[in-house]
């Protein structure tokens, strides 16, 4: 009796070597923080009217989509986002069922998504739709490299054996039979950062949380099959920026330095426009000389939170620098007395892509992204 407990054990602690799989441990929404019906999500954790519109949205590309489902997690006891989310779209569509041929490919990509985010123990029907959707629009990185995590969680349960058991859910051209299903969990992955046609619509930094964890899986791959995949290390291996931010108030602030003068505290503001300044510190970086006649554009109209259009000084900001990041030429404007300082998109603009880590509290560039 004692020799299959003790079996049993050692299977465990083999098993438990690597963090939990690879729905439960790819948080790569956090690639994405900056956008707020992302940041609400991972506190809502259950899909409601607001984030199942933004899942149906036809100007939100699938990988902020995916990336919300991301955010709204996973429990080990299971979840009902998918059937919130399927009923959203009977409502939509006025169907009485789901017709995967009466939604978009993007509402189908989000089901299957969503379903093997409710259970990740079960990932038989969520491959099946998956695998549906991608022929959709077998093209975009996004609908492969989720599709992909699915067939990666379909090959974790069968262990590190030698191989694996044929199964018909397995996609001939990412899965080897041949090997063990740990093995095929970093191949599947690898597979696809090597498809050199794939549209890439999907953030690098989003890319680096997903192969951090896939890449753990490297080592029970053959030499010889790892001599023919491409390595995936320069997606864990890219140098980020990270500067220092405080919450505070429910707001992100960040120190920035204004041509080469001021150093102070911005609030990270993705949904203003411009950078703004106050006219206490426009009047004092123009005393220090750091602005002059040249820096000034005019005045434009601007529409603030509450609705109401103003009219306001907008200048060049010849310099703006956060942490070691040094951006040329930012448009600003300037607000009346004590107006808060928002770091806004005429600055953010100038990255392909950003990541907040919000439970460090940093902001985390790429410097070989900047525009």
């Amino acid at each position: 009796m004692r020799l299959p407990i003790l079996i049993f054990v050692l299977s465990i602690l083999t098993f438990n070597v690597y963090a939990d799989s690879p729905i439960t441990s790819t948080f790569f929404y956090t690639a994405y923080y900056e956008i707020p019906e992302i940041r609400k999500a991972e506190t809502d954790k259950i899909l409601n009217y607001e984030s199942a519109s933004f899942l149906c949205s036809t100007t939100i590309s699938s990988d902020k989509k995916v990336a919300l489902i991301n955010a709204l997690g996973w429990d080990v006891n299971g979840k009902k986002n998918k059937e919130l989310f399927e009923n959203f779209l009977k409502k939509k569509y006025n169907i009485s069922q789901i017709d995967y041929s009466k939604i978009t490919a993007d509402e189908h990509l989000c089901i299957g998504y969503l379903a093997i985010m409710d259970n990740y123990l079960e990932a038989d029907i969520p491959v099946k739709i998956l695998n549906a959707a991608l022929k959709r629009n077998p093209q975009s990185y996004t609908y492969n490299i989720i599709y992909g995590l699915a067939l990666c969680q379909l090959c974790l349960h069968y262990g590190s054996s030698s191989s694996l058991k044929p199964n018909e859910l397995f996609d001939k051209k990412l899965v080897d039979e041949s090997l063990s299903g740990w093995a095929n969990v970093y191949l599947i992955g690898a597979k696809i950062e090597s498809n050199k046609i794939l549209k890439q619509d999907f953030r690098v930094s989003a890319k680096r949380e997903i192969f951090a964890y896939l890449n753990d899986y490297k080592s029970e791959c053959p030499a010889e099959v790892l001599i023919l995949i491409p390595s995936t290390e320069h997606l864990t291996q890219l140098i980020d920026t990270k500067i220092k931010i405080i919450k505070k108030n429910g707001v992100f602030k960040i120190p920035v330095t204004v041509n080469n003068g001021l150093e102070i505290d911005f609030i990270f503001d993705s949904g203003a426009s411009d950078v703004s300044i106050s006219s206490d510190v426009f009047s004092t970086l123009k005393k220090q000389g750091k602005i002059d006649k040249s820096d000034i554009l005019g005045y434009e109209y601007y529409t603030i939170a509450d609705g109401t259009t103003i009219k306001q000084l907008s200048i060049m900001l010849r310099k703006v620098q956060i942490g070691k990041i040094v951006v040329t030429n930012i448009k600003a404007s300037v607000g009346s007395f004590n107006t808060p300082l928002l770091l806004g998109q005429s600055f953010l603009e100038k990255f392909k892509e950003f990541t907040i880590d919000n439970e460090n509290g940093y902001l985390i560039i790429d410097p070989k992204n900047i525009k």
